[in-house]
């Protein structure tokens, strides 16, 4: 089992938000899953209502800040090729 994560603001969509008020969804995300089970897949277009897609990648990398190389390289690339199985 995996868990995607996406573009977090998007459930913000049309107001303010910061990266503070992301943190409380991703936190649980990675005690759950950790860095072995998570897969960052966008979902553009729709995040596009909340930020254009390199932001969200961008707010991602801020939200995991202080993790390891070979965590990041098992959330944005690893991960997903296990899962679908390219890999």
């Amino acid at each position: 089992m995996f868990c995607k994560v996406s573009s977090l603001a998007t459930g913000l969509a049309g107001r303010p938000w910061t990266i503070d008020d992301l943190k409380p969804f991703v936190d649980p995300i990675f005690t759950c899953f950790g860095f072995d089970r998570t897969v960052y897949a966008g979902d553009w277009p729709v995040s596009s209502l909340a930020a254009s897609l390199p932001v969200c990648v961008a707010t991602l990398e801020q939200l995991v800040s202080g993790c390891s190389e070979a965590e990041l390289r098992k959330l944005f690339h690893d991960n997903a090729g296990a899962f679908y199985g390219l890999s």
